[in-house]
Parts: C-alpha cells; structure tokens; sequence
C-alpha cells in the first residue's frame, strides 16, 4: 500500500496542469482571515521576536499576514529580498521565508510562494538561498522553534547535517509536545535541545508557558519586581503558619 502524498508533492502534481500564478490565487484566497480573527498567538510570538531596543525578529514559514495585522508599521520581507543575517541593523521585521500573500490575498508576493517539491528544491538545494540564510541566522542568532516537528522537511535534514558536521549545535531550541525523554529523543540528532510540554486543551501549556515568558520579555524589570514580591508574599505566609504552630 503506497504511503500519502506529502503536500509538496501535492502542489508538484497541480503545476502539471496549472500555472502557479492560479495555484498561488486560490491559495490566498484560502488563507484570508475573517474579521474576527484571533491574534492572540500572534502577539505573544511578536513580544517574545522583539528586541529591548525594538527590533522584531521573526522568521516565519506561514504565508498569511497575520503578524502584520498585529501590528502594522512592522518591516516586511519575503523572497528574494531577504535581509542580510551579517547585519544586525537590517535583522528587523517579520521575514517570510516562503514568500508571503499580497495586502489583499489575490496572490503571492515577490518570487511567489515555495509550495510544491520542485519549489522546495531550489530554495534549499539547487539555488540554495533558503538553505544560506537559516545557516546564516543558526551561526549568529539563538533559534527557538515553535510550532514545528522535529520532521518537517527541510529543515530537518539541514539541522542533521549542520549537526553531523560541526558535532553540536549551539543555541537552538524547539517548543515539543510529548514527555521530556520522548521529545529529546526526536530532536537529538539535529543538534537541537527540546523544550518539553504536555499536549492538551490546543497546547493550552505551551501558551501559557510563551505568555508568561512575553510578559517578562517585554519588561524583565517589573518581571523581576514580580517575582520577588511574590517570594515576599509566600515567606510572609509561611511565617504566619509558623506562629500559629
């Protein structure tokens, strides 16, 4: 019994009979949100990408714009302008590695979207630009992933190789559901430490978990105040407890 089609694979078969222009129209037509569309998500990964002085660090590999409607001065980029990771100053916005829809979801952005297999192979093999800049922001920048599997190709297979050839990596992190053993297992052998959290209620933890780290990201000073009034609280308590025993 022959296995899925992987959804590259998919929008390989449809450009047979397709032009890509149609494919990406109805793919961002799909795509476009409805007025009460939730943010929430979005703004915490936005507090967590934002720099103290300000800067907004985001890679993300979803065409939509739903980061954007989070905020609306942000920078955007998309293939094939890319910012240079060798340049701090130029590291500012969201980057949409995989191309982006237009303002008004009729169709793609710039070189269009990386959909289909044969797409994917020339961003990250035979032309290779995708491929350059994630080694380029791995070497200079500290990754934390969210939202992916430790199987999502290509990644999966760029990560394997940096590792094997370099013996570790530094610095990347991954968002896993799953128990703490099970989730390390699936991320070892790409160099990546894995950040444990039980999967349930829609990954209601790892939320949790992100808006907490958000507030502290956005003020770490009165994240600080936070936390030791709250130690002053529980020592106060316990001493109550104390007294009366």
């Amino acid at each position: 019994m022959s296995g899925l089609i992987s959804a590259d694979g998919i929008f390989g078969l449809l450009e047979r009979d397709f032009l890509t222009r149609d494919i990406e129209a109805m793919v961002s037509r799909a795509l476009k949100p409805g007025q009460s569309a939730d943010l929430s998500a979005h703004r915490i990964v936005l507090d967590l990408a934002t720099t103290p002085d300000g800067k907004v660090r985001l890679v993300t590999t979803n065409f939509d714009l739903l980061f954007e409607d989070c905020c609306s001065s942000l920078k955007i980029w998309y293939p094939p302008h890319l910012p240079d990771p060798s340049r701090h100053i130029d590291m500012d916005g969201i980057i949409h590695l995989h191309g982006c829809v237009t303002k008004d979801y009729i169709g793609a952005e710039g070189d269009g979207f990386v959909l289909s297999s044969s797409q994917f192979g020339a961003a990250y093999l035979s032309d290779g630009w995708a491929t350059r800049f994630i080694r380029e922001i791995i070497d200079r920048y500290v990754v934390v992933f969210i939202g992916y599997t430790a199987d999502d190709p290509p990644i999966k297979y760029l990560l394997e190789a940096l590792n094997r050839k370099t013996g570790r990596l530094d610095g990347i992190y991954a968002f896993q559901s799953g128990l703490s053993s099970d989730a390390a297992v699936k991320w070892l052998h790409k160099g990546v430490e894995a950040i444990p959290y039980p999967e349930n209620d829609g990954h209601q933890v790892l939320w949790e978990t992100l808006s907490a780290w958000a507030e502290r990201a956005k003020n770490p000073d009165a994240w600080y105040k936070s936390v030791i009034d709250l130690a002053k609280r529980d020592q106060s308590r316990s001493n109550r407890m104390n007294a009366v025993r």
